[in-house]
């Protein structure tokens, strides 16, 4: 199941009427509902009655009909809709599904007036000449006020419609309107590099939402594309839904979406809806370091973090996948043994013998201890890798140290052979266990212990194998994190190979 996005405070939504406040909602870094945030706003009613009805209203939508200019209608042909895999076998109509990436983005030129009769058209099911040419048709990012002298505002009236007395077009970088034709309509993934208030006017919008720790797994597309924002994914279907969550904006309704959150935004036909973009904690970082000549710097520590992150994750996820495999071996070769065990004890009681009290009931057969068959032939290597990466930092060290007193050419092997990742893993279990007793006074074991009865210079050749395996394993999955973040091989300096 997705998570649905939490809920603010009346009185914060009611605080955020009053007067803008950016970090009043930027500052959690999650995506919140904002339950009736414009349910009084001007365009609530008078944009449906002037797009929808053909009624005169006092909004500045009405002044801008008078004034008429030519609008910017994204467009997508009927039969394209949805095209991700799930959706494939679906007999259903696919929402047509409109994109921003400006390499697969088509629209067409209309005045506003011509896409006023379009909508009323599509709303009382009238002919139009321009809905037999096989389009659907969105109102799409069409700026309302701008900061950025390359995106002017198009349609500059209708800003008094959306905004309050607390509210200035300076606090943000870029206000749009959206609005639907007579179609349910699918924006495609994509994040956004600035904060975000998506506020719907009239019909409803369900959007679906994916952390920014995720991309790797979305398909990103490479920083040097037209559209980095964007993504290979068609929709999030394929996504599994623990990883998502969701929110369901009707008319006044508001969601705080924040830089880098993925989102798909699912609408019903004629919905409005106006959003507002606002400089995030990114962009001022960006702009702080660039003032101090040290972007090089910034970049090769943020993937430094991205790096230990998705190090880390690794190192938990195989941790609990062998934990998992020993607990449903050790629980097989319990059920087995206890039923060789009743077996046993059902032929002695026909024979008339007297079994030993508690033996069939032991319930350490089955589960190998250091001095059993697992650990004193070096034939188990994949299992015995995989059982001390699945055990607690203390079963682990301990193990070793047997291993090292009782079986040193199966612990030889061991540290030899494991692969780089099992490597990372033991010395995240080292590591793990010296921070946790570093305050007790108990004496703790040591991975040097275990390899004490070989020869000096083997011990360290040793120790220094298992690091280079560490080495390697960061190497590769740092070459991974650039395929997939840059589309482009990335050196471990932070720079693009030539």
């Amino acid at each position: 199941m997705s998570t649905a996005v939490p809920a603010a405070t009346e009185q914060l939504v009611a605080q955020l009427a009053q007067q803008f406040l950016p970090g009043l909602v930027s500052s959690c870094a999650m995506p919140l509902m904002l339950p009736g945030l414009g349910r009084d706003l001007p365009a609530c009613k008078a944009w449906p009655d002037e797009l929808l009805t053909e009624q005169s209203t006092l909004s500045g939508l009405h002044q801008a009909r008078l004034r008429d200019p030519v609008l910017d209608i994204a467009c997508v042909e009927q039969h394209r809709g949805n095209d991700s895999k799930s959706d494939k076998s679906d007999t259903a109509p696919r929402a047509p599904m409109f994109s921003g990436d400006s390499a697969v983005r088509e629209s067409v030129q209309m005045r506003l007036s011509t896409f006023a009769a379009l909508l009323q058209a599509e709303a009382h099911q009238q002919a139009h000449e321009l809905l037999g040419l096989g389009l659907h048709y969105y109102l799409a990012q069409c700026a309302l006020c701008s900061q950025d002298p390359a995106l002017p505002a198009v349609l500059p009236e209708l800003w008094q419609d959306v905004t309050r007395p607390g509210w200035a077009a300076s606090q943000f970088v870029l206000v749009n309107a959206w609005v639907g034709a007579g179609s349910t309509t699918r924006s495609a993934p994509h994040y956004d590099a600035n904060n975000n208030i998506l506020l719907c006017l009239h019909g409803c919008k369900r959007v679906r939402l994916i952390s920014p720790q995720h991309t790797v797994r979305l398909g990103a597309n490479p920083v040097y594309a037209l559209s980095p924002n964007h993504c290979s994914l068609a929709a999030f279907d394929t996504v599994p839904l623990e990883l998502q969550m969701e929110a369901e904006l009707r008319a006044g309704d508001a969601l705080f979406l924040p830089e880098g959150w993925w989102h798909q935004v699912d609408s019903e036909p004629f919905t409005m809806a106006v959003n507002f973009w606002f400089k995030g904690a990114v962009d001022g970082f960006l702009q702080h370091v660039s003032e101090r000549a040290c972007s090089s710097y910034a970049l090769r520590a943020m993937l430094e973090r991205t790096l230990q992150q998705e190090i880390t994750r690794q190192v938990v996820a195989h941790r609990a996948h062998c934990a998992a495999r020993t607990l449903h071996l050790d629980t097989t070769a319990d059920a087995s043994s206890a039923a060789g065990s009743a077996d046993a004890a059902a032929d002695a009681a026909a024979a008339g013998k007297t079994n030993t009290p508690g033996l069939a009931g032991n319930s350490s057969v089955g589960k190998p201890s250091v001095l059993s068959d697992l650990w004193q032939s070096e034939c188990h290597f994949e299992e015995q890798c995989s059982r001390l990466c699945g055990m607690t930092p203390r079963e682990h060290l301990a193990t070793l140290n047997a291993l090292g007193n009782t079986h040193w050419k199966v612990l030889r092997r061991l540290l030899v052979d494991c692969s780089p990742l099992s490597a990372e893993v033991w010395v995240s279990l080292w590591e793990e266990h010296q921070a946790c007793n570093a305050s007790s006074e108990e004496q703790v074991p040591s991975p040097l212990a275990a390899v004490a009865t070989f020869p000096p210079e083997e011990q360290a050749a040793l120790l220094q194998g298992i690091q280079q395996k560490r080495i390697e394993f960061r190497r590769a999955t740092f070459k991974q994190l650039s395929c997939l973040l840059f589309d482009a091989p990335v050196n471990p300096c932070g720079s693009f190979k030539k």
